[in-house]
Protein backbone atom coordinates (compact mmCIF):
# COMPACT_ATOMS: atom_id res chain seq x y z
CA UNK A 1 0.00 0.00 0.00
CA UNK A 2 1.70 3.49 -1.35
CA UNK A 3 1.64 6.59 1.02
CA UNK A 4 -1.15 9.27 0.64
CA UNK A 5 -1.06 12.64 1.20
CA UNK A 6 -4.34 15.29 0.34
CA UNK A 7 -3.24 18.61 -0.74
CA UNK A 8 -5.55 21.48 -0.22
CA UNK A 9 -5.25 22.33 -4.19
CA UNK A 10 -6.90 25.52 -5.78
CA UNK A 11 -5.33 25.41 -9.09
CA UNK A 12 -3.42 27.99 -8.80
CA UNK A 13 1.13 27.88 -9.69
CA UNK A 14 1.99 27.06 -6.20
CA UNK A 15 -0.52 23.97 -5.59
CA UNK A 16 0.02 22.84 -9.04
CA UNK A 17 3.72 22.57 -8.52
CA UNK A 18 3.85 20.75 -5.42
CA UNK A 19 1.88 17.89 -6.88
CA UNK A 20 4.58 16.50 -8.96
CA UNK A 21 7.29 17.62 -6.03
CA UNK A 22 5.39 15.30 -3.61
CA UNK A 23 5.26 12.59 -5.55
CA UNK A 24 9.35 13.08 -6.52
CA UNK A 25 10.49 14.05 -3.19
CA UNK A 26 8.39 11.84 -0.56
CA UNK A 27 6.81 9.16 -2.50
CA UNK A 28 3.22 9.73 -2.34
CA UNK A 29 -0.10 9.21 -4.07
CA UNK A 30 -1.09 12.79 -4.43
CA UNK A 31 -4.97 13.22 -4.12
CA UNK A 32 -6.20 16.93 -4.51
CA UNK A 33 -9.01 18.34 -2.33
CA UNK A 34 -10.65 21.43 -4.00
CA UNK A 35 -12.86 23.57 -1.42
CA UNK A 36 -15.55 25.18 -2.94
CA UNK A 37 -16.13 28.12 -0.96
CA UNK A 38 -17.68 30.33 -3.95
CA UNK A 39 -14.63 31.55 -5.53
CA UNK A 40 -16.13 31.07 -8.83
CA UNK A 41 -13.46 29.12 -10.07
CA UNK A 42 -14.52 26.59 -13.37
CA UNK A 43 -14.41 23.73 -10.69
CA UNK A 44 -13.95 21.64 -13.69
CA UNK A 45 -11.14 23.17 -14.97
CA UNK A 46 -9.37 23.21 -11.58
CA UNK A 47 -9.99 19.01 -11.29
CA UNK A 48 -8.86 18.67 -15.00
CA UNK A 49 -5.52 20.55 -13.74
CA UNK A 50 -5.01 18.68 -10.65
CA UNK A 51 -4.83 15.35 -12.73
CA UNK A 52 -2.60 17.12 -15.45
CA UNK A 53 -0.15 18.16 -13.05
CA UNK A 54 0.15 14.13 -11.58
CA UNK A 55 -2.71 14.01 -8.53
CA UNK A 56 -3.82 10.18 -8.13
CA UNK A 57 -7.42 11.40 -7.23
CA UNK A 58 -9.62 14.74 -7.05
CA UNK A 59 -12.05 15.32 -4.37
CA UNK A 60 -14.18 18.53 -5.17
CA UNK A 61 -15.88 19.14 -1.41
CA UNK A 62 -18.60 21.70 -1.29
CA UNK A 63 -18.07 23.90 1.53
CA UNK A 64 -20.07 26.95 0.63
CA UNK A 65 -23.19 26.61 2.83
CA UNK A 66 -20.99 25.66 5.84
CA UNK A 67 -18.71 28.26 4.81
CA UNK A 68 -21.13 31.28 4.52
CA UNK A 69 -23.38 30.13 7.58
CA UNK A 70 -20.52 29.05 10.00
CA UNK A 71 -18.07 31.43 9.21
CA UNK A 72 -18.95 34.75 6.76
CA UNK A 73 -21.80 35.35 8.65
CA UNK A 74 -20.91 35.42 12.33
CA UNK A 75 -17.76 37.33 11.07
CA UNK A 76 -20.08 39.83 9.14
CA UNK A 77 -22.30 40.04 12.98
CA UNK A 78 -18.97 40.74 14.18
CA UNK A 79 -17.57 43.25 12.14
CA UNK A 80 -14.95 41.37 11.48
CA UNK A 81 -12.70 43.83 8.96
CA UNK A 82 -9.42 44.36 8.61
CA UNK A 83 -8.08 47.74 8.53
CA UNK A 84 -11.59 49.23 8.21
CA UNK A 85 -11.73 47.76 4.42
CA UNK A 86 -11.15 44.05 4.31
CA UNK A 87 -13.42 41.63 4.61
CA UNK A 88 -11.22 38.33 5.60
CA UNK A 89 -12.67 36.29 2.59
CA UNK A 90 -9.79 34.38 2.23
CA UNK A 91 -8.91 34.09 6.46
CA UNK A 92 -12.11 32.93 6.97
CA UNK A 93 -12.12 30.51 4.26
CA UNK A 94 -8.27 28.50 5.32
CA UNK A 95 -10.02 26.86 8.51
CA UNK A 96 -13.16 25.63 7.01
CA UNK A 97 -10.52 24.07 3.72
CA UNK A 98 -8.38 22.70 6.14
CA UNK A 99 -10.92 21.23 8.70
CA UNK A 100 -12.55 18.73 5.54
CA UNK A 101 -9.37 18.26 3.91
CA UNK A 102 -8.50 16.71 7.57
CA UNK A 103 -11.41 14.59 7.12
CA UNK A 104 -10.70 13.72 3.76
CA UNK A 105 -7.22 12.47 4.83
CA UNK A 106 -8.54 10.03 7.50
CA UNK A 107 -11.37 8.85 4.87
CA UNK A 108 -9.05 8.05 2.49
CA UNK A 109 -6.16 6.70 4.96
CA UNK A 110 -3.27 8.88 4.09
CA UNK A 111 -0.49 9.57 5.95
CA UNK A 112 -0.21 13.47 5.74
CA UNK A 113 -1.73 16.69 4.79
CA UNK A 114 0.06 19.51 2.69
CA UNK A 115 -0.98 22.72 1.00
CA UNK A 116 1.18 25.26 -0.62
CA UNK A 117 1.31 28.13 1.25
CA UNK A 118 3.87 30.04 1.17
CA UNK A 119 6.70 29.82 4.11
CA UNK A 120 5.98 31.77 7.05
CA UNK A 121 3.30 33.40 5.92
CA UNK A 122 -0.47 33.81 7.47
CA UNK A 123 -2.13 31.24 4.83
CA UNK A 124 0.57 28.49 6.41
CA UNK A 125 0.00 29.39 9.91
CA UNK A 126 -4.48 28.72 9.57
CA UNK A 127 -3.90 25.78 7.74
CA UNK A 128 -1.22 24.40 10.01
CA UNK A 129 -3.23 25.58 13.01
CA UNK A 130 -6.09 23.87 12.41
CA UNK A 131 -4.46 20.31 10.89
CA UNK A 132 -2.27 20.50 14.43
CA UNK A 133 -5.93 20.87 16.48
CA UNK A 134 -8.30 18.23 14.50
CA UNK A 135 -5.63 15.59 13.95
CA UNK A 136 -2.11 15.89 15.41
CA UNK A 137 -1.48 12.31 14.43
CA UNK A 138 -1.32 13.44 10.53
CA UNK A 139 2.49 14.56 9.31
CA UNK A 140 2.00 18.00 7.29
CA UNK A 141 4.26 19.08 4.35
CA UNK A 142 4.70 22.62 3.44
CA UNK A 143 6.92 24.13 0.53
Amino acid sequence: MSKKVVLAYSGGLDTSIIIPWLKENYDYDVIAMVGDVGQGDDIEAVVQKAYNTGASKVIVEDLREEFLTGYVFPALKAGAVYEHKYLLGTSLARPVIAKHQVEVALREGADAVAHGCTGKGNDQVRFELAYQAIAPELKVIAP
